[in-house]
């Protein structure tokens, strides 16, 4: 079957073609070859026989010149030359007899046959004379002329022969070469050509000067280069099909782009969206306004370039922490931030900052950053807070006084009352309750808002307060048919807190959870302690709450619109009061609530943790007071329990208290309170310890409070700083390393370097001038678990400057805990300013927490 197309073409008009003419190239040269050498071998037979005719005719005249000499002169010489002779005419007789039997000659037979039989008979007579040889010299003669004639006759076929074996040889094959080259180069360029006006059709569709309706028809031509037209033809189409989609999806974009950049443009809030790297990829006319700018004075800026001067323009107490919280914000990409802060220039605002990171397809480009001039609403919030309170105290006094006077009514001492009277002043005096307490909502409100309301932190038995709480509720339950319940253990530890606000809010829980209870519900009261925090539950089987009510429940007057909420009244500040005096308390309140079964609101306190009688006989034993003037301390940790055992120790001994959890908020409380010192443990999962420090020495405003440094570690139910800390310069650490102590049954114990290459290279060779214990390499804190596992390391060489010291934490409690009894040193390298302590420094002994004030007292005063 033959091929079809181009392969066909090639086959039939070029192979096939090529093969007739390469096989006409070899046989044609043999055959004419053959033919040549045909007539080239009869001019070389009568060529020969003409050599041998002549030596013939020489051999018989020398036959008779011997003869004829001899007859002359009797010698017998030449009868012996004449034999010779002789011989060399049958030589030469023979061998022409056999060619005369290769090549049949009839007239040049007979002619020879003539001379011979003539030679012959000369040769037998007995009087063989010179007058009797002539007839065989003119035979002889005549049989040569005749060969020569013969072989002339055939020179002429033999030169015609040599020239066919030239072309044959040469000519011919180029000529079938020739013939093949252009029977190919024809068949290339039908092949070719229209590949070119193809590749040309294509440039030109590329320049857009043709379209696809343009495009030439590929006519009859059924090979693939007609297939390639119909493809070409048909992908023509295609592109310009979606080149017009693109073109109106591209038009329908530009004109989003537009649209959103008019909203942007008109919107009042600032917008900015920066890339993963920092760079603002585009800023509103509205945030570049807020500083004083122009768009494209930020555009492709890098947030490290243009940050500072953007902060600058912040009031001097918000741009610390507006920096710290950007860059917070920046270095975590899932991040999602919203503070409040204040601009100075170039005109003082209010701002309300968020951040998100912006995803597309779930790939991060960015973050966007909305800022939103909310100076009015504060300044209206201000002129608001202010106005309740002036008018909840100008209410105040006449209410008192209606209150006042309707209750003397009541007890009949001006006079006897009627039963309508009574009535009528018993709603009064309903009316004017419920009033005030509207207005005491109010004013605690205000107060909470503005910070006025005062806390008294004291050790609060919630047990009794919530009993005697349920015990007054209890006939307003029964007066609509609702069963009140209290749960709770005998024996509950003390919190510490405000007995009245702990009231206030158990109060107002209840009194909720019997106003949207129906008739013959259920009401529980719980109490129980859970994860050292006290946990407070008032359950009801009532109206419960949707999750949009859940969101927006602890909002100012928000009231969930249903017509139990309606029929029952009431202000929405109740819960908004509850949940700021939980937190205030330290604790946290929450709800959880299903429609048409019912809700639970829970909040937690934090427990007052007993003194044993160790701590109270070694309170009694310490001193009452540290000698010198009261000291404010700000203590930092990321767990409650111990800022409560510190705070409760402390305080005991005289010491004026404040305590943060996170970095953000210690930066804020120090620079707002100014303590004498801080307390920071290096040991901390939540946050990394030294870049607080560095922070704090960063910024003007707290760059010379003292710091301490303290390892607290628990043992058994009570705890004492450890003498396991030491700081170290990078420029000091080898008289750092000199005064390490080590004894000598320690040596086996690793010694931990966690730093990077160059920093163990420098540790190594300080280190093995000592010939101390083995080096341990940590490249970084994440490696500590891995490489230390079991171990108890003798000490641990920490560069502060490149580690995340969070991880230290994850590494250092469980290993403080598993190895409670061996002495652990740290090392810390870095920079740490003159005023960053350890409060018990290294080799000083472990000192029990009731007795740290005067080791706090020293190490302050050394500080300063």
């Amino acid at each position: 079957m033959l091929p079809r197309g181009i392969a066909r073409k090639i086959f039939l008009g070029y192979v096939l073609p090529l093969i007739v003419l390469l096989v006409a190239g070899l046989l044609v040269p043999v055959f004419l070859w053959g033919f040549a050498g045909r007539y080239r071998g009869e001019f070389a037979a009568r060529k020969e026989l003409a050599s041998r005719v002549e030596v013939l005719m020489h051999a018989a005249e020398d036959v008779a010149k011997a003869e004829r000499s001899f007859q002359r002169f009797k010698d017998p010489t030449f009868r012996a030359a004449q034999s010779q002779a002789r011989y060399i005419y049958r030589t030469r007789h023979q061998e022409i007899s056999v060619w005369f039997e290769d090549h049949p000659a009839p007239k040049l037979r007979d002619s020879w046959a003539t001379a011979h039989a003539a030679f012959l008979v000369w040769d037998r007579k007995a009087n063989r004379t010179e007058t009797g040889f002539a007839p065989v010299a003119a035979a002889m003669e005549r049989l040569n002329q005749q060969v020569i004639q013969e072989r002339e006759r055939y020179e002429p076929l033999y030169v015609t022969a040599d020239i066919i074996r030239i072309v044959g040889l040469v000519l011919f094959p180029l000529g079938a070469l020739a013939s093949a080259l252009s029977i190919g180069r024809s068949i290339a360029r039908s092949i070719t050509e229209p590949l070119e006006e193809l590749v040309a059709t294509v440039e030109r569709l590329e320049r857009r000067e043709i379209t696809s309706k343009d495009l030439p028809d590929a006519g009859d031509r059924d090979d693939e280069v007609g297939e390639l037209w119909q493809a070409l033809q048909r992908m023509a189409e295609t592109v310009t099909e979606r080149e017009a989609t693109l073109e109106a999806r591209s038009e329908a974009l530009a004109t989003t782009g537009r649209r959103l950049e008019s909203v942007l443009n008109a919107t009042n809030d600032g917008i900015a969206l920066l890339s993963r790297e920092g760079r603002f990829l585009m800023a509103n006319p509205r945030f570049a306004g807020l500083f004083g700018m122009e768009p494209e004075d930020l555009l492709d800026q890098s947030f490290a370039r243009m940050g500072p001067r953007l902060l600058s323009l912040f009031k001097a107490g918000d741009q610390e922490p507006a920096r710290l919280r950007l860059r917070e914000v920046l270095r975590d990409t899932e991040h999602v931030a919203e503070e409040t802060f204040s601009l100075a220039r170039p005109f003082p605002r209010v701002l309300r900052f968020f951040s998100a990171p912006v995803r597309t397809e779930g790939t991060l480009i960015g973050r966007i950053v909305v800022l939103r001039d909310v100076t009015r609403e504060t300044e209206a919030d201000r002129l608001k807070s202010e106005f309740a309170s002036t008018v909840s105290h100008e209410l105040r006094t006449p209410l008192t006084a209606i209150h006042g006077n309707v209750a003397l009514l009541l007890s009949e001492k001006p006079g006897t009352l009627t039963e309508d009277q009574r009535e009528f002043l018993t709603l009064t005096q309903i009316s004017v309750q419920r009033l005030t307490e509207l207005i005491t909502e109010m004013l605690d409100l205000s107060k909470l808002e503005s910070a006025g309301l005062q806390m008294v932190r004291e050790p609060v038995e919630c047990g009794p307060l919530a009993r005697q709480l349920v015990r007054t509720m209890e006939e307003q339950a029964r007066a609509r048919s609702i069963t009140l319940t209290l749960m709770a253990p005998e024996e509950l530890p003390p919190v510490l807190g405000d007995r009245d606000r702990i009231a206030q809010v158990l109060m107002n829980l209840i009194s909720n959870a019997l106003k949207y209870t129906p008739t013959e519900g259920k009401v529980v009261v719980r109490l129980g302690v859970e994860q050292a925090q006290l946990v407070v539950r008032v359950s009801d089987t009532g109206i419960g709450l949707t999750s949009e009510d859940r969101t927006q429940l602890f909002a100012k007057f928000f009231r969930a619109d249903n017509s139990t909420t309606r029929r029952v009244g009431g202000t929405g500040l109740g819960l908004v009061i509850s949940k700021a005096i939980v937190e205030k308390l330290g604790g946290t309140i929450w709800v959880e609530s299903t429609p048409g079964i019912g809700s639970t609101f829970a909040f937690t306190l934090p427990l007052v943790r007993e003194s044993t009688e160790e701590e109270r006989h070694a309170a009694a034993l310490a001193p009452a007071r540290v000698p010198g003037p009261r000291r404010f301390l700000l203590l930092i940790h990321d767990q409650t329990v111990v800022l409560h055992r510190l705070n409760h120790a402390l305080s005991q001994q005289g010491m004026i208290l404040s305590a943060a959890a996170v970095p953000a908020e210690a930066l804020r409380r120090t620079r707002d309170l100014r303590p004498d010192a801080l307390l920071i443990p290096p040991f901390t999962t939540a946050f990394d310890a030294f870049q607080l420090i560095r922070n704090l020495r960063a910024d003007p405003a707290t760059e010379r409070t003292t710091v301490l440094l303290y390892g607290l570690r628990a043992r058994g139910n009570t705890f004492e700083f450890r003498d396991t800390l030491a700081l170290a310069a990078p420029e000091r650490l080898s008289s750092a390393l000199a005064q390490l102590t080590t004894d000598e049954p320690a040596r086996n114990r690793p010694v931990v370097v966690v730093g990077e290459e160059a920093f163990f290279h420098t540790v190594q060779e300080l280190w093995q001038r000592q010939r101390l214990s083995p080096l341990l390499w940590c490249k970084s804190s994440d490696e500590l678990v891995g490489k230390v596992g079991p171990l108890c390391p003798l000490v641990i060489i920490y560069d502060t400057q490149n580690q995340d010291a969070r991880a230290l934490g994850s590494f250092a409690q469980p290993l403080r805990e598993r190895h409670i009894n061996q002495r652990i040193v740290w090392l810390f390298v870095g920079e740490f300013g003159s005023r960053t302590r350890l409060l018990v420094p290294h080799g000083a002994g472990a000192v029990p927490l009731d007795r740290a004030a005067t080791t706090i007292q020293e190490a302050i005063v050394a500080a300063i």
